[in-house]
């Protein structure tokens, strides 16, 4: 598996934008609940992701094949790959259009950064995301895996925690195995299907918008399936003005090209921890509330706004105003780490009291595990929105 994401970014070197893994291995190998559950993750956020085998029943790759916790953690990453339809959409209309793969190395984005080729295992997915796949085993005490990343300039955002991320530098992240890294750049609306079970060669009736906050434009393609479709386009436009005294003003028009579209329902989520309030247009307000990460679904926590039916083709403007960023540092994923690493309960103590203190460079002083360590280096190093 450690092989397949630089084989299948560099594919776009001649030409090759969908591309087909079988997921899991085809035949030989051995049953190894933990590989396979990375290698549906890496499938999920593939150009194909095909489970397939031999017809060996030992070699079946249905989530239900692995057990608990397995099996859960599949199926949310099979549930992700439906909501991220809209996206993977709108990349094979780039293909398609413009020539810009749907996966592809990271230099094709950064051609004159020193980073981009150094680190041919991450790579690029659509116009915004960033994903940088684990190839390696958890460490046994700390139930952590790691993976050394490059990040452009810029800022960048984990999709499915909220940390934020300096960029022009290299990082390690460090995940459980219920976690992968996904990083969208700031300023990006990433398009999903609020529907995880909805008919997939259908448009979607609701849409939920992953609003990172930052500057930047984003798109969403769509057409009507006809045998020679007609590219609509959706142009988010985002801006963030910082107040004094710390608070922002998020501005998110969206405007339509092309193709009609229809009318559905639109539920953004801004990433941000709370707001004075929001409005519409012509000072509509919509409804809006700030609501815990969701597991179950993999979204981070953050404001979800309620517009309710919309027409996309008229275009329309969101004013989230007084916008209130989330904490950089949340001790409650410290202690969680904390919770679950098999180590001495007097050491676990020590980093945790440091931590309660504010004294984090003591926490760090602490002897652990090396993927325990970059975990809590990780987390002190976030950064907040403004």
């Amino acid at each position: 598996m450690a092989f397949q994401p630089e084989f299948t970014a560099t594919a776009a070197n001649a030409g090759y934008t969908w591309w087909s893994h079988d997921i899991g291995g085809h035949m030989q190998g051995t049953h190894d609940v933990e590989l396979a559950v990375r290698w549906l993750q890496f499938g999920v956020l593939s150009p194909i992701n095909r489970l397939h085998s031999s017809m060996n029943p030992f070699s079946s790759k249905e989530p239900w094949a692995y057990g608990e916790p397995a099996a859960t953690i599949m199926r949310r990453y099979m549930r992700l790959r439906h909501r991220l339809i809209p996206t993977l959409y709108t990349a094979a209309w780039a293909a398609h259009a413009a020539n810009v793969s749907v996966v592809r190395p990271m230099y094709h984005d950064a051609s004159r950064e020193h980073g981009a080729y150094t680190h041919p295992n991450q790579y690029l997915l659509d116009e915004h995301l960033l994903v940088v796949p684990i190839t390696a085993p958890l460490e046994q005490s700390s139930h952590l895996a790691t993976a050394r990343a490059w990040l452009p300039v810029g800022e960048r955002v984990d999709v499915f925690s909220g940390l934020r991320y300096r960029g022009s530098r290299e990082v390690t992240l460090a995940r459980t195995l219920e976690a992968y890294p996904v990083l969208a750049r700031a300023g990006a609306v990433v398009p999903l299907d609020a529907d995880p079970m909805s008919h997939a060669g259908d448009a979607p009736t609701e849409l939920e918008l992953l609003v990172i906050p930052g500057t930047g434009e984003s798109t969403l393609a769509e057409d009507d399936g006809s045998a020679a479709p007609e590219r609509g386009l959706v142009t988010f436009r985002q801006s963030l003005e910082v107040r004094e005294g710390g608070g922002a003003d998020i501005t998110l028009t969206i405007s339509a090209s092309g193709a009609p579209l229809p009318d559905r329902r639109i539920d953004p989520s801004a990433g941000v921890q709370d707001a004075e309030d929001v409005s519409v247009d012509g000072g509509v307000y919509a409804s809006f509330a700030s609501l815990p990460a969701d597991a179950e679904n993999l979204s981070p926590a953050g404001l979800s706004v309620d517009l309710g039916v919309v027409r996309l083709s008229e275009g329309l403007t969101i004013r989230i105003c007084g916008a209130r960023p989330a904490e950089a540092f949340d001790a409650q994923r410290v202690f969680e780490l904390l919770q679950q690493a098999e180590l001495a309960f007097e050491v676990k103590r020590q980093v945790w009291v440091a931590v309660e203190e504010n004294r984090l460079l003591d926490a760090l002083s602490v002897e652990l595990p090396r993927e325990l360590h970059d975990a809590l280096s990780e987390q002190l190093a976030a950064v907040v929105a403004w």
